[in-house]
């Protein structure tokens, strides 16, 4: 490079000398040229001196401290660790166990086609008391001879074994209401072997029936008859022995009994066999009863009217 630009300088004083100007001499060209390259490194020096500091000069060694050397050993402390261990309080606690909801009464009743709701009653079991459960049904509109229908789940009952029927006759057509009323109560009272049915609020008056007559249908050979309510003399079970009457045109006995005046319900009875409850507003203008088929242990009736002959 150094001998390039000697050759170019003597070749550029030839040139100058041919123009009238003086020839440089070797010495004067060598100089110039070692002047010339110190000017030349003294540049590169200032240039590379004023290069910005912060450009490293190879790749750095590590990352910038700015960002951390690894993964950080935990979540930020603002999130939680772990699923929180319980619901919110907000949210509503779960519902309550079935076995603590109040139990469904499968009974149902209807009055002359009526239905009407029972709601549990056994609260009012006093001591003593042999029934399991009572259910009541209030403000019932009945007229007499209405149909009493209870059902449980569907099935039709009706009083008997231990039941009674009370101001509602169980007859051969079913339960039916004896005496006309409003604002009435009836009450289900049920035993291991049957139910009471009694209707409260139209308890009949004491009947004017005095003589009646029992047709002994199913072989019964003596008959008793228990008469209660009203203002008529408190009986002891069976009550009175009935008196042979006659015997009646299908060959069956027919006894009879006199006193009834003042009671409101009878039952008649031979041994273990017995008879619903009957009140004698029932009879209407009869005077007799035959014995139907067993409702449980009891029988229901039947009625018919007998005029004595003259």
């Amino acid at each position: 490079m150094k001998k390039a630009k000697l050759i170019l300088l003597l070749a550029s004083s030839a040139l100058l000398a041919s123009c009238g100007h003086r020839r440089l001499t070797p010495e004067e060209v060598s100089s110039y040229i070692s002047s010339s390259e110190a000017a030349e490194s003294s540049k590169r020096a200032s240039e590379s001196s004023s290069q910005p500091s912060s450009e490293p000069s190879s790749e750095p060694s590590s990352e910038p401290s700015s960002e951390p050397s690894s993964e950080p050993s935990s979540e930020p402390s603002s999130e939680p660790s772990s699923e929180p261990s319980s619901e919110p309080s907000s949210e509503p606690a779960p519902e309550p166990s079935s076995s603590s909801a109040e139990p469904s009464i499968s009974y149902a009743l209807t009055v002359g086609g009526t239905p009407y709701a029972f709601v549990d009653d056994t609260a009012s079991k006093g001591q003593g008391d042999t029934w399991l459960a009572q259910y009541k049904a209030s403000g019932i509109s009945a007229a007499a001879g209405d149909a009493i229908l209870i059902t449980n789940d569907g099935s039709a009952i009706s009083p008997g074994a231990s039941g009674d029927a009370n101001n509602a006759h169980a007859g051969e057509g079913g339960l039916t209401v004896v005496k006309a009323g409003t604002g009435l109560d009836l009450y289900l009272k049920v035993y291991t072997d049957g139910y009471d049915i009694w209707l409260t609020g139209n308890e009949p008056e004491p009947s004017e029936l005095n003589t009646v007559y029992f047709t002994s249908n199913k072989g019964w050979a003596t008959v008793n008859i228990y008469a209660y309510g009203g203002t008529g003399a408190s009986m002891s079970w069976p009550g009175e022995t009935m008196t042979y009457s006659h015997i009646n045109e299908y060959g069956q006995n027919v006894f009879t009994y006199t006193g009834l005046a003042g009671y409101t319900t009878v039952i008649f009875s031979c041994g273990n066999d017995q008879t619903v409850d009957i009140p004698l507003a029932s009879f209407g203008e009869n005077n007799g009863v035959y014995l139907g088929e067993k409702d449980g242990n009891k029988y229901t009736v039947g009625f018919w009217n007998y005029v004595p002959a003259a």
